[in-house]
């Protein structure tokens, strides 16, 4: 399936008046604010042709106290440079990203000769270490991403790219060690990089006194490695990280103490990892992610400390109802999930006060109808997620009555073929815009065949193979499966899995 789309990404104020009714969220203060609107898809149709369908699609971005050619926003895969634009309109077709008509990226080996292509124009770069020869056409790449083919016994020469200021590797599963103990190497002389990513690789306390030469890193990923707290101390002073993935990785309670040196950070994921507390911290942390870990009540006791948090996922802990009294002071919380865990109705008259949250996660749980009760003073709350609940559709017909912004879908998925659900990592249910719901006069499905390699990630071919029927919706459920992450799968073969989406409104 081949999508299509043109964005224009807006400062807040342009949008606002072209678009009264648009809905921007933004934490108090911003002075800016990225639009990414989308105006247009291409569906594939039963016959194999392309039908072009209008949407409306919006993604905002938070870029207060952002630098010109600092960071980086993704543009349909790629990683995009922002240089301060007020407005971009870009459009992204099989292998190419054009940006305000010109193109600037390329997924590598191209189709056509690149006489065709303005060489020095390209900035952002995918590829298989199999095309890196083709780099050496492409002097002003400063983002790449280099895809999941074995290094062999080839080495990689980005001496010509001492400007890199993103750089991603995905390993094949095929790396042996000494494959692994290579890719640090090459980084060595990017000492420009402000965005690392580097996951499912062997890592010693070796490359990571290597990694900590790259001072000047503001997002650093590094999940599903062999990182652990001894290896992680010697990246104490990488002092300018605003985002950490640690996900997956080895890191325990230590963790807190490099946490605790890090005076930028803001965006954390410790999901899946050996922590059982909140330790001390950055007060100025305003993204924490605590799922499938051991923090329980007792390890929740200092979480107020991060006055400053918007999101907070506590999916899969073993956290019960005298765990939520630890979240009263979290006044500035706009997303929570507490799915998976032992909470019950007693336990929501402690997030009543939470009136800024905008997302509530509950799936999962005990909460019934009688726990709804307690949520009426959430006057901002949009999204309540309640599948597996004892939560009935009348109870949430009655809570809608005193929230009248509160999406009431019952949205639900079921995944079929090699991968069942305990193969999940990471999911998300696709929005059901209202003005569909008003359309939708029975039950509507959308089903999606994919395949993920042995490292759980996607390989390319995701195919609708039955549509709802709504371009829109279709279009939601392919962005929602995109974020999925699935375990890595020791027998190293692809795995095949087909996904239905299922939309109906109320339980």
């Amino acid at each position: 399936m081949m999508i299509k789309t043109n964005i224009m990404i807006c400062i807040y104020f342009l949008i606002m008046t072209a678009f009264p009714g648009a809905t921007v969220y933004a934490r108090e203060g911003v002075e800016e604010l990225l639009i990414i609107w989308g105006t247009a898809v291409n569906i594939q149709q039963e016959d194999g042709s392309f039908q072009e369908y209008p949407l409306v699609d919006t993604t905002r971005i938070d870029v207060t106290g952002w630098q010109p050619g600092e960071r980086f926003v993704d543009l349909s895969g790629f990683r995009y440079p922002w240089n301060g634009e007020s407005v971009i309109d870009y459009e992204s077709e099989l292998n190419y990203l054009n940006v305000n008509g010109k193109c600037v990226g390329l997924s590598l080996p191209v189709l056509d000769t690149l006489m065709e292509i303005d060489t020095p124009a390209i900035v952002t770069v995918s590829a298989g270490v199999l095309d890196i020869e083709e780099l050496k056409h492409f002097p002003n790449v400063v983002a790449l991403e280099l895809g999941r083919i074995g290094l062999e016994d080839r080495d990689i020469d980005l001496s010509a790219f001492l400007h890199l200021r993103s750089f991603e590797l995905r390993p094949s599963y095929l790396w042996t060690e000494k494959e692994h103990m290579k890719v640090i190497r090459y980084l060595e002389p990017l000492s420009e990089l402000r965005e690392l990513r580097l996951t499912s690789i062997n890592m010693t306390a070796s490359d990571t006194r290597r990694l900590s030469n790259l001072k000047d890193l503001i997002v650093l990923d590094l999940s599903n490695t062999s990182l652990n707290c001894r290896k992680l101390r010697f990246l104490i002073n990488l002092e300018n990280i605003e985002e950490f993935d640690l996900s997956y990785t080895n890191v325990d309670d230590k963790v807190w103490r490099w946490i605790a040196k890090a005076p930028s950070l803001e965006v954390l994921d410790l999901n899946g990892t050996d922590i059982s507390k909140v330790g001390s911290g950055n007060a100025s942390l305003r993204d924490l992610n605590l799922s499938f870990t051991d923090v329980d009540d007792d390890g929740l006791k200092t979480i107020e400390q991060f006055q400053d948090l918007e999101r907070l996922d506590l999916w899969g802990t073993p956290l019960t109802d005298e765990g939520l009294v630890h979240l009263k002071g979290l006044e500035n919380l706009k997303y929570l999930d507490i799915g998976g865990t032992l909470i019950t109705d007693k336990g929501l008259t402690d997030i009543a006060g939470l009136t800024n949250l905008e997302e509530l996660i509950l799936t999962y749980t005990g909460i019934s109808d009688t726990g709804l009760e307690y949520l009426g003073s959430l006057e901002n709350l949009k999204e309540l997620k309640v599948e597996g609940t004892e939560i009935t559709y009348e109870g949430l017909t009655r809570l809608a009555t005193f929230l009248p912004e509160l999406d009431i879908t019952d949205n639900t998925f079921n995944i079929e073929g090699d991968l069942s659900y305990t193969d999940i990592l990471e999911s998300k249910l696709p929005g059901f815009p209202k003005r569909l719901q008003k359309k939708c006069k029975s039950p509507v499905q959308i089903t999606i065949r994919f395949q993920v390699d042995a490292e759980g990630n996607f390989l390319p071919g995701m195919e609708v193979t039955s549509s709802s029927g709504f371009p829109k919706l279709d279009k939601n459920a392919l962005k929602a499966l995109r974020d999925y992450k699935f375990k890595p799968d020791k027998t190293k073969e692809p795995r095949k899995g087909i996904i239905t989406f299922s939309f109906a409104l109320g339980g």
